[in-house]
């Protein structure tokens, strides 16, 4: 065999070594997890890559600062696959935008600016549905063309995955047959990855390359190669001058579209695994040596093995704290930056990155950032100490706009700069080592913008009725100028302690402080995100020297707290700001009888530990970060990397009318149309269009807010005519037709159920079959139908079974309703149990519905479950010892569904339909000249016998009326018949019958008083159970001639 290991370390260089300063070790943070880094930007600034830890989650390291951020919080998963050089990373995440129930699914996305974004999911020209399941796993370097793998669905036809790219944002199939887009120039132009070999109908390397028309052209790679088809045939990825693309075993020529070269040498190996290529077309990654150790190395063209742990300690690197690198996974473009995946000096997973050339002596600052203190018009200014040698920094320099605000050299990594004007700043800071000065950091742009009139929030505006639109909104942000530590745009999450009393707390700085009590501010508003309804909440104020005492305590008024959202409370008394010292403002949640584990609202991954993150149990003396307490875990760090939703709001003495809302300004189309006090409007009878639709804040002290706007295309609801239940009232030859004005009110199901059954759950043998169901309705599922009644609840009954309805509103029991096993209920269809009384809804409640399923048939499942992914812990909420505890079927490893559950509810608002008038047909020919527009008519002058009456609705805006059902009534039907009386026939009233006996009865027909036919029988018993009691006429048949009857039905 030949030996594997040929080390020329002087005859293979990365770059030029002239330049040379230093180097810098850069790793992954020493947490009780596993960060495998996969992929670097271009120009070696950033990395990204993935947590292994059972709860999989991208990360995101910033190779100039060090800072590692993962991109979404334990349990939420994501993948990082891939990252720009502007730190723009592309993978998958977790989103609920678009789906049924807000449920959430993994979909393609990229991540920037603190947050994920949807890629583009649409039709393409042919009808093609590209569905959300795939994958984004490649990017350009300036981050506009994203490509990989997609699920797409054409119509009648099965789904199949396809290469996708993104241009722009803008989604297009490359082309469509089975493959996958895995890898991409630096210049975006173009493609690599795999797609089915042309004859042996296995996966093949691929290459696309954009013509001149913007469209990717296919090019087999060597498709007669044995090592190009195959389950690990594809091309990996492209040297950053695009010259060069590798593979399995091999590296490509991409411009002469030729193999470049075949390593022979990786198929005696026991184990290899190529991640790149550098510009001279040198394969890298892994192999396994003769002793079954894995190194990470590079193979040049000679098929030559540089080991690159050998070759970085000969450039000077300390590796001595990494004993083993076994795998390569990227090069920067300079080919001056590593990242390898390799083990520390306690056999721990690390991903470690290589630097070389760096000016480590006189690095400048990094992650420069910046926080506008509103209503003092001041920026506070952090930074990052360098990475290397920051022992001899004697301090920075600030410039704002190019010119140095400091006159003595900044001693720390903070600087408030007030008095500012508004307008755009740009800042950039430098590290001062004795008498040299380092180069500026990266600038950093913010903008100081005055306090403006807040505007409503969340507008939302719904079709109602047949061309009504209803609108609603939320309160405005407070007006006050505030302390916090999120933005507006954040996510939020929340936190809770479970069954213990807790309070969460954040920590405002005296310096900060001290501006605002200079300018006149006191403490008068708290904000926070009360997550769930608890027993009381308290706010606490304390100085970091007395954590025990608070130096001002309110308890807060829990009917004025709106749950799941932001909500701003106004203190009692303004609280004034104490000299000279921190301030933590705390929310103290008592829990008894609530509790759980969604409690306070927080961002996830915004720590700034000891002021945005501070917890204690109750009984616990002092806060602590959670974040410092992770990293200090004995059973090895965790990161736990939370900000609270909270601040603290600062106003002057006559700052109240500023912030008390007088009305809201209703806008459409930009032109003011009215003016309401509520949080909610009507538009009424508005014409098919397209409409902006906004609402504005106007202030007591005559300030109005611009409008938040939100669009609507409105266009008239024909769905929702109907047709009318005529009845008709008889005396002798006159008969009058009544009916209901017809009108809507909203009628609709809330329920996750949204697909066709799709079967249920057997419980299990020792609970005898039997188990509960529930489902959780809260604010995001209730915020459209916010006083709206819950008139009956909906299930969906497979097999028999006691079945007992239970709905709890912010978790107490309101109503139970059991039903009747023999008769309360059809099985395998929908069913609707009706309200005595609705149950008016409050959009900031919770409402779960139990259906208790006892006494199950034996071996069957009591209630259906659709075919919908399910919304784990709201939609599929299962217990087996009578609703002590719920828990999640799909989390538990159980089917994977919704509970065929629901609420009916509908608008306390009842409205009108638009009706342009009535006609109606007598005996199928039109009666009246005019249409009515009264909701009665009178027919006189009818002759003897039965007839049958219509009536025609016409509507506004439908072409054609809504004819109700025909109703039969009849004119004297005695006339002319004989009585029963002096007959020897007699009536005999059963339970449910009435029976004639004797006689040879061949017919019975009875009629209402009004003449109407209601029953009949060709035999001497009659069924008249279903008829209500009163008086009937019965017409009998009998030995040949007919008689009638008056009965009183009891």
């Amino acid at each position: 065999m030949r030996k594997l290991y040929t080390i020329l370390l002087a005859a293979f260089t990365f770059g030029s070594a002239a330049a040379q300063k230093g180097n810098l070790v850069l790793t992954t943070p020493l947490n009780d997890v596993e960060y495998q880094v996969i992929a670097m930007s271009p120009n070696g600034k950033w990395a990204c890559g993935n947590i292994n830890d059972g709860n999989d989650r991208g990360f995101l390291w910033n190779l100039i600062s060090g800072e590692v951020q993962e991109l979404s919080m334990p349990g939420d998963p994501s993948y990082a696959l891939a990252v720009s050089d502007d730190g723009t990373v592309i993978g998958n995440f977790s989103t609920t935008k678009g789906t049924p129930n807000n449920t959430p699914v993994e979909t393609y996305g990229f991540f920037k600016g603190g947050k994920w974004h949807d890629l583009e999911i649409q039709n393409d020209a042919n009808g093609a549905k590209v569905m959300r399941d795939g994958y984004a796993q490649a990017v350009s370097a300036d981050g506009r063309v994203i490509a990989g793998i997609g699920n797409t669905k054409a119509a009648n036809e099965t789904s199949h995955f396809v290469p996708l790219v993104w241009k722009d944002g803008k989604l297009e199939i490359v082309e469509d047959s089975v493959g996958s887009v895995m890898a991409i120039s630096n210049d975006g132009k173009v493609l690599g990855g795999w797609t089915n070999h042309p004859v042996k109908q296995n996966r093949t390397s691929v290459i696309w390359r954009m013509g001149e028309d913007g469209k990717y052209k296919k090019t087999y790679v060597d498709p007669s190669s044995p090592y190009c088809a195959g389950p690990f045939a594809y091309v990996r990825g492209f040297s950053h001058n695009g010259k060069y693309a590798v593979g399995l075993e091999r590296v490509w020529d991409v411009e002469a579209d030729t193999c470049f070269k075949v390593y022979e040498i990786v198929r005696e190996s026991k184990g290899f695994q190529f991640h790149g290529v550098s510009n001279d077309g040198s394969a890298y990654g892994y192999i396994t040596d003769d002793n079954g150790r894995a190194q990470a190395m590079i193979l040049n063209k000679d098929e030559k093995v540089i080991v690159m742990r050998d070759y970085l300690e000969q450039q000077g690197v300390d590796l001595s704290n990494f004993p083993t690198l076994y795998m390569m996974t990227k090069m920067s473009a300079d080919e001056k930056t590593f990242s390898f995946i390799g083990f520390d000096q306690n056999s721990l997973p690390r991903s470690i990155v290589v630097k070389l050339d760096v000016d480590t002596l006189n690095m400048a600052p990094s992650a420069l950032r910046s926080r506008t203190l509103a209503g003092v018009n001041a920026n506070c200014i952090s930074w990052n100490a360098p990475l290397k040698n920051k022992q001899n920094v004697s301090g920075y320099n600030l410039y704002r706009n190019a010119v140095k605000l400091n006159k003595e050299l900044i001693t720390s990594c903070s600087y408030i700069d007030e008095q500012l004007a508004a307008g755009e700043y740009t800042y950039e800071v430098s590290a001062v080592y004795g008498d040299k000065e380092s180069e500026k950091s990266l600038a950093m742009v913010t903008n100081v913008e005055a306090l403006q009139p807040q505007q409503p929030r969340d507008v939302t505006a719904l079709q109602s009725s047949y061309n009504d639109v209803r609108m609603f909104w939320e309160f405005p942000k407070t007006n006050m100028p505030a302390i916090r530590y999120y933005a507006d745009d954040d996510n939020f999450a929340s936190l809770g302690g479970g069954d213990y009393n807790m309070e969460g707390a954040i920590t405002a700085r005296k310096e900060e402080l001290a501006i605002y009590k200079q300018a006149g501010y006191q403490i008068a508003e708290i904000t926070f995100i009360p997550a769930s309804k608890q027993k009381s909440w308290t706010v606490n104020f304390y100085t970091t020297d007395n954590q025990t005492v608070p130096f001002y305590s309110e308890v807060i008024e829990s009917d004025k707290l709106i749950y799941g959202m932001e909500n701003t409370y106004q203190l009692k008394q303004p609280v004034a700001i104490p000299d000279g010292k921190d301030v933590i403002m705390g929310i103290a949640v008592d829990v008894e009888g609530y509790g759980g584990f969604k409690i306070l609202g927080m961002v996830a991954k915004k720590a700034d530990p000891k002021y945005t993150d501070l917890i204690r149990k109750e009984g616990e003396q002092n806060f602590y970060s959670m974040y410092d307490s992770g990293q200090e875990s004995p059973d090895g760090a965790y990161e736990y990397n939370i900000c609270w939703a909270m601040g603290m709001n600062f106003a002057k003495a006559d700052a109240a009318a500023s912030n008390t809302v007088k009305q809201y300004k209703i806008f459409v189309n930009n032109e003011e149309k009215a003016t309401c006090t509520d949080k909610k409007y009507r538009l009424e009878n508005m014409a098919d269009g397209t409409y902006t639709l906004g609402v504005a804040a106007e202030y007591a002290d005559g300030t109005v807010s611009t409008a938040n706007n939100t669009t609507i295309v409105v266009k008239g609801n024909n769905n929702i005519f109907k047709k009318v239940n005529p009845s008709v009232k008889v005396d002798e030859a006159t008969a009058v037709v009544s009916w209901e004005t017809p009108t809507d009110n909203d009628a609709t199901v809330i329920s996750y159920a949204n697909t066709p059954l799709s079967g249920g759950v057997v419980g299990a043998e020792q609970d005898q079959f039997s188990y509960m169901a529930a489902t959780i309705y809260g604010a995001e599922k209730l915020k459209n139908f916010d006083g709206f009644e819950i008139t009956g609840f909906r299930f969906y009954p497979l097999s028999d079974a006691d079945f007992t309805f239970f709905l709890k509103v912010d978790g107490q029991e309101v109503i139970d309703i059991p039903l009747d096993r023999n008769t309360g209920y059809t099985k395998n269809k929908w069913n609707t149990v009706k309200l005595e009384k609705p149950i008016r809804i409050n959009r900031y409640s919770e409402y779960t519905l139990v259906l208790d399923c006892y006494d199950v048939t034996p071996k069957t499942a009591p209630l259906g479950m659709d075919s919908e992914i399910c919304y784990p812990n709201m939609s599929d909420l299962f217990s087996t010892d009578d609703g002590e505890s719920f828990r999640s079927l799909s989390l538990d490893g159980g089917k994977n569904g919704n509970w065929m559950l629901g609420l009916e509810v509908a608008s306390s608002e009842v409205k009108e339909l638009p009706v342009k008038g009535y006609d109606i047909q007598l005996d199928g020919k039109k009666h009246n000249e005019e249409m009515t527009k009264e909701n009665s008519y009178t027919i006189e002058g009818l002759s003897k016998g039965p007839h049958q009456v219509m009536v025609s609705t016409h509507y506004e805006g439908l072409s054609k009326p809504k004819n109700s059902s025909k109703v039969t009534f009849i004119v004297d039907v005695t006339s002319g018949i004989e009585s029963i009386e002096g007959t020897t026939m007699e009536i005999a009233q059963n339970t449910g019958n009435i029976e004639v006996k004797g006689a040879q009865v061949t017919s019975i027909v009875a009629y209402n008083v009004a003449g109407a036919r209601v029953a009949a029988s060709q035999n001497n018993t009659l069924n008249v159970a279903h008829l209500a009691a009163g008086v009937y006429v019965l017409k009998i048949t009998a030995d040949g001639k007919t008689v009638s009857a008056k009965i009183n039905i009891k």
